[in-house]
């Protein structure tokens, strides 16, 4: 699956104690994103456009079989 709101799973490794999933690299995480953007400074604006991204994220989903 290809979306710009997901980050794509590119393998799972596992064992009998344990699963890993390996995903594709990001210089930076979530949060480190949201403290470096005046974007983010604004609650509102925030739930607004996260709630807006992960619907969008959301909806391609059982598209593709998940």
């Amino acid at each position: 699956m290809q979306h710009r709101n997901i980050v794509r799973l590119q393998d799972v490794v596992h064992n009998k104690k344990c699963i890993y999933l390996v995903f594709e690299y990001l210089d930076l995480d979530l949060k480190k994103h949201m403290d470096s953007s005046s974007d983010f400074k604004n609650h509102r604006v925030v739930k607004d456009q996260e709630l807006h991204r992960n619907a969008n994220a959301a909806a391609v989903l059982p598209w593709v079989g998940v």
